[in-house]
């Protein structure tokens, strides 16, 4: 029975993937902040978390199947820094409710895109005007079976820009799955953000960023290492910009621009599709985590010709304590800089879960 309700859940995630399998990508997406990382914590990993044990509630962003018992009574608020003046603030707090033991929590997501100078047709001036959008959600995760959780998250969205709204609604579904006993080993599949937007800017409804993924974490048995790998876009292929002004030259007669072959731009979209990152924790109770992340898509959309940079890579830090988790994390999007997250964990009941957690 209980095999028969994963497979069900499974092929509800591939249907919904049919479904949305024609949205496109690059800059033509409503409600775009919802792909940023949930947390600091996820932001010095490439973005993405899988551990079954973790205490952050907010990382039902990313999967929600991935609250526990340990994200019970944690209030997270963490605040993106952006360039030129933007930001983003998340607030989420996590409960544990009913027999069934449900875990839940409550999300918020606040983007603020700065003061722009308002201008009429003519060019003159008509004063400051500003912009932001957010996102308000619940999610519930289960124990479906003995190493199988699912969850869900619904959330609702809305915006402004100066005199303009836009509305929308969004669900997320997740499923997690640990193969070993000990629990080293973390599979997860998560599908983000399929949705609507009800009420746009303008006339023309954009899609939401719909995106599926799958993802395996490992803890090492005798080292206190956490590596991962995430296959993002499960729901498209094709995720390659070819740019015809960066295009390979021969470098030896000449420097026209030499077309890229079918393998190389083959290989090349494959790449694109994959994350990594990896977790060290120091200290007998684990009180200090070192974190690092790459994302390869974002490392060839990012890099300059002729110039050398981490566009792609991902760095943090967190450190643990018994009542308070801090987090520093930091994207770095491009030669020009990054984006930088700052989060806290506030426990309220620490005395229920070791501080390692």
């Amino acid at each position: 029975m209980k095999s028969s309700l994963i497979l069900s859940l499974i092929g509800l995630l591939l249907c919904l993937t049919l479904t949305v399998s024609g949205q496109v990508l690059g800059g033509r997406y409503a409600f775009v902040f919802l792909e940023q990382s949930p947390s600091a914590q996820t932001a010095g990993l490439a973005g993405f978390s899988l551990r079954q044990d973790g205490r952050d509630p907010a990382i039902a962003q990313f999967n929600p199947a991935l609250l526990n018992a340990n994200t019970a009574d944690i209030l997270h608020v963490s605040q993106d820094f952006f360039p030129a003046g933007a930001g983003r603030s998340i607030v989420s707090y996590g409960r544990q409710i009913g027999e069934r033991k449900i875990d839940v929590s409550a999300n918020l997501h606040y983007a603020s895109f700065g003061e722009f100078e308002g201008r009429d047709a003519a060019g003159i001036a008509t004063g400051t005007f500003s912009a932001r959008e957010y996102a308000l959600g619940v999610s519930a995760a289960h124990q479906l079976a003995d190493r199988v959780r699912v969850g869900a998250t619904v959330q609702v969205l809305g915006g402004s820009i100066e005199s303009f709204n836009s509305f929308g609604a969004a669900v997320s579904a997740g499923l997690t799955y640990i193969p070993d006993s000990a629990g080293l080993t973390v599979w997860g599949i998560q599908m983000r953000h399929a949705g609507h937007v009800i009420d746009g800017y303008t006339e023309q409804q954009d899609p939401l960023p719909f995106n599926i993924s799958v993802g395996v974490s490992r803890r090492l048995k005798y080292l206190p290492l956490r590596f991962g790998v995430l296959y993002r876009r499960i729901d498209r292929w094709n995720i390659l910009f070819d740019d015809p002004d960066r295009r390979e030259s021969d470098g030896f007669l000449s420097n026209e621009p030499v077309e890229r072959g079918a393998t190389s731009l083959w290989f090349d979209n494959f790449a694109r599709h994959f994350s990594f990152n990896a977790e060290l924790y120091l200290g007998k109770q684990e009180v200090i985590q070192l974190r690092a992340g790459y994302d390869h898509q974002r490392q060839r959309e990012g890099e300059v010709e002729e110039f050398r940079s981490l566009a792609g890579f991902s760095f943090g830090l967190g450190v643990n304590l018994r009542k308070f988790r801090l987090d520093y994390g930091r994207t770095v999007q491009h030669i020009g800089g990054g984006t930088n997250q700052l989060g806290v964990l506030i426990d309220f009941n620490p005395g229920t879960r070791a501080p390692k957690t």
